[in-house]
């Protein structure tokens, strides 16, 4: 696993992120937990929403931005292996992330 160029909290890595750790660096950087609190959970509300919504507006594009090019099928093929890996960060990583950081645990 790499490391975090900066700790967050007690937190090495992505995957050890948790709440606790996002609230001690608010906490270093001089905010008040109410205020990482309230602005964790309105960044949560919305992420797996604005992501979805990022995707959506990237792949109505596709035939927007390739009807020019000269070889539509190689630029379908490339575009839909990025269309996947862009779900697999929005189904796998921020959801997971966003679970990690809903739980007050």
């Amino acid at each position: 696993m790499t490391s975090l160029v900066l700790p967050v909290g007690k937190a090495a890595t992505f995957r050890q992120i948790k709440r606790s750790d996002l609230i001690e660096a608010g906490r270093i950087l001089g905010l008040a937990r109410a205020s990482v609190e309230r602005e964790l959970e309105r960044m949560l509300a919305v992420i797996l929403a604005k992501a979805d919504g990022l995707i959506d507006e990237i792949d109505s594009g596709f035939d927007k931005e390739c009807a020019d090019l000269p070889d539509i099928d190689v630029a379908r093929r490339y575009f839909v292996g990025e269309s996947r890996v862009l779900r697999a960060i929005r189904n796998i990583v921020l959801a997971e992330m966003c679970e990690r950081l809903l739980s007050k645990a």
